[in-house]
């Protein structure tokens, strides 16, 4: 349903004369609001306040929002094209509202009936039908992008895009409305909100119209495209403060749509460039740009990072003030810096042993049996056993909870900055694509000393306590344990860590840019094949078979470093600083304008880098460019390779009135009993199946068998070692809040 709802209304900020316009639409002046810009509010049973459009017209506006009227693109006749979607398949029948006033005459089993309508079931699953039919509607409110029942694909909290139903579309009135600017029957300008079954209130820039319906439609070229673009992006943007092409300073989302131009408008492409203009598919069309500029629309709000700036949409997730950012996530995402986390690992696991030998050592409790009650304890004793059970108190009431959340946000269940990236590590540690040694190590100490290292520390501090007597050192000791927690997220604080926290964001700009490639795709014909949709037979017609059978199709290092300087594939701005960089370098002149730096993070990467310039496509946006083999993606591209979809797949009848149930194109394997793509049943569980999936044993294994049909033996290793520490690290955050409870009634007793 529909839900008319003001912006968070902080009504004891707000004047007497504000909120009398709000509640009856008229100031309290005693004037008459002006016709058609009243803003009525109706109570209703239960205490529920529904705030409607107060207009001259609300009552016919809300009832077409709530009857959630979609309309089809015209053709050139101007005949319209709704009769071709199959509604019944679509969606479920809901009881249409038309005005407030009868939810109030409903009895309690029709509300129930309409509560049921609109409760959009879980275990629904998506159809050929259905997701073509959400990418050929649009909503008949302007202010509406989707309604209730579609499936679109929102992008949740651990950074990847679901397939999923509306449930609930919210129009809420912007605040700071200029009432004498609208003009006659003139609506007030709304924002539109979505809910989900397991996210709630998603403005349009993290919705996207469904992947699988579009290439039923499009085809896969696109998503080709997308891969290429991306590519594109990294080549471009740098890292050089104070140039035009900075990651700060580059628009990268007029950079792709830039590249979109190019694409559809090539020669190459004509097939693809009519099915773009073909009338009957003008809602499509809108629906593909949007969905094949997310990842570009995803980056712009890094680059934009704790601003509003072009980008609402986005900016205010990203915001890098995140006090959890440590050592161990710029290691982690950056894969250098190693001195510091290596410094801070070492403090950390040093300072608590000596800490608690020096306890053991000092403690009469080891002779005198650990829960005797010896005269010597008896003058502190009252005190001592107030401090200890204060301090389990605290840590069942916080520390315990935060254990628990720190665990979810490790695994990309947060909504912080640091959620975030680490949802973003997790996409491309599972995938196997983490570049370097640094990487891989950063992200696992990351994880595993804000979960398991947590709950020892405060587990030997409470060892600590129960063997001192002075309450004074008991305080001592537990500030000296926090210090010690705290430790590697004060390095990153300081300023001369990493001022306007650039190498964090631009790090996170390069895992959104890798978590986007499918880089195991592009290697392999095979995978390419399937993803794709392009045969293995076009594909060695088209790059030859050193390429498809012994080669590893779109990643030749050699080819890449001749293709980025080859004029073919350079836009006219780029060929120019290629001729200057070499007139540059050749009059022994600067040419850091011309060419883009080689940068690391940390002295030693520094020195690595200046000692073997080899290892510079190891750097920040450098990581990728041995994919950059723009010669055999043209090919692919604008060869036809990828083919697109007839009319006649689409609508099953000639007369073009039904779409077509057809299943083919599909994007992955069939599991259970649904094989669209980005589509996973109970993704709100998501944490628990995680944590089985370790226990069990099953995420143990995964690792080392990935690696092992790649023949990355020293990574097989390296998997192995880190999967029982994985499930060590998830038995010891199990045992925590149980040990907790224990000791909450064992140390005070004992002490």
């Amino acid at each position: 349903m529909f839900n008319f709802t003001s912006k968070k209304d902080a009504f004891e900020e707000r004047s007497t004369a504000d909120i009398t316009l709000e509640m009856t639409g008229e100031p309290d002046t005693g004037k008459t609001a002006p016709t058609g810009k009243s803003n009525g509010r109706k109570s209703l049973g239960g205490g529920m306040n529904v705030i409607s459009a107060g207009f001259n017209e609300v009552r016919s506006s809300v009832s077409s929002a709530t009857k959630t009227l979609v309309h089809l693109g015209q053709n050139e006749a101007g005949s319209d094209f709704m009769d071709n979607i199959d509604f019944e398949s679509r969606f479920e029948s809901r009881v249409s509202i038309n005005q407030v006033e009868e939810l109030t005459e409903m009895s309690e089993e029709e509300m129930v009936a309409h509560l049921k309508a609109g409760d959009f079931s879980t275990t629904a699953l998506p159809t050929a039908h259905a997701v073509i039919a959400s990418c050929m509607i649009a909503p008949q409110d302007g202010n509406v992008d989707f309604v209730e029942g579609m499936w679109v694909e929102r992008l949740g909290p651990d950074m990847t895009w679901h397939l999923d139903r509306v449930t609930t579309v919210h129009k809420i009135m912007e605040d700071n409305v200029d009432w004498s600017e609208l003009k006659e029957g003139e609506d007030a300008p709304w924002t539109a909100f979505y809910d989900f079954h397991s996210q709630k209130m998603l403005n349009k820039a993290k919705l996207r119209h469904p992947e699988e319906g579009l290439k039923r439609v499009f085809g896969c070229n696109p998503w080709i495209w997308q891969q290429y673009a991306v590519l594109k992006v990294e080549e471009q943007i740098r890292f050089q403060q104070n140039h035009f092409k900075d990651f700060d300073k580059i628009d990268i989302d007029m950079l792709a749509k830039s590249e979109w131009d190019v694409f559809v408008n090539h020669e190459g492409n004509e097939d693809l460039k009519a099915r773009i203009e073909d009338p009957r598919f003008h809602n499509a069309q809108k629906a593909l740009l949007h969905h094949i500029l997310s990842p570009f629309r995803v980056m712009e709000g890094l680059r934009n990072a704790g601003t509003e700036k072009e980008n609402p949409g986005f900016a205010t997730d990203w915001d890098m003030s995140d006090e959890r950012l440590s050592a161990y996530t710029y290691l982690g995402v950056l894969g250098s810096g190693w001195l510091v986390p290596l410094l801070c690992v070492f403090i950390q696991f040093s300072a608590p042993l000596l800490l608690g030998s020096y306890a053991l050592d000092n403690s009469s409790r080891k002779d005198s049996g650990w829960c005797d009650d010896s005269e010597t304890w008896s003058d502190d004793k009252i005190k001592g056993k107030f401090m200890i059970f204060t301090v389990v108190i605290l840590y069942l009431s916080k520390i315990v909870p935060d254990a628990v959340f720190n665990f979810l946000r490790s695994v990309g269940e947060g909504t912080d900055a640091h959620s975030k990236v680490m949802a973003l590590r997790k996409l491309i540690w599972d995938r196997g694509e983490d570049f370097n040694l640094g990487q891989m190590v950063g992200y696992k100490l990351d994880l595993y000393m804000n979960t398991s290292y947590v709950c020892l520390l405060y587990t030997l501090n409470l060892f600590i306590l129960f063997t001192t007597v002075d309450v004074i050192e008991m305080m001592l000791n537990a500030m000296a344990v926090e210090f010690v927690l705290k430790m590697d997220e004060e390095f990153a604080a300081t300023d001369w860590w990493d001022p306007d926290r650039r190498w964090i964001r631009a790090g996170a700009l390069e895992l959104t840019i890798g978590s986007t490639l499918r880089k195991s795709h592009l290697s392999s014909a095979v995978k390419f094949e399937k993803h794709y949709h392009v045969s293995l037979g076009a594909l060695t017609k088209a790059l030859g078979e050193d390429a498809v059978v012994n080669g590893f199709l779109l990643q030749d290092k050699e080819l890449a470093e001749k293709d980025s300087v080859n004029s073919l594939y350079l836009s006219p701005e780029d060929a120019v600083n290629l001729r200057l960089a070499k007139i540059a370098k050749k009059n022994n002149l600067d040419d850091q304008q011309f060419v883009k730096p080689v940068v690391s993070f940390g002295i030693l990467s520094k020195i690595i880098h200046y000692i073997a310039p080899e290892q510079a496509p190891n750097t920040l946006f450098n990581r990728y460019s041995d994919l950059y083999c723009w010669s055999r993606w043209h090919k692919i591209m604008y060869s036809g390779l990828a083919s697109i979809p007839s009319v006649e797949s689409i609508y099953a009848s000639e007369d073009n009135k039904k779409i077509s149930p057809n299943d083919h194109l599909l994007t992955q394997e069939k599991r259970d009993t649904v094989s669209f793509a980005n589509y996973s049943r109970n993704v709100e569980r998501k944490a628990v199946k995680y944590i089985l999936s370790i226990l069990t044993g099953v995420e143990i294994l995964r690792g080392p068998a990935l690696f092992m049909k790649r023949g990355e033996f020293f990574k097989v290793l390296y998997r192995t070692a880190d999967g029982v520490v994985m499930w060590f690290n998830v038995v010891v955050q199990v045992a925590f809040p149980l040990f907790i409870l224990l000791s909450a009634v064992a140390v005070p007793s004992c002490y």
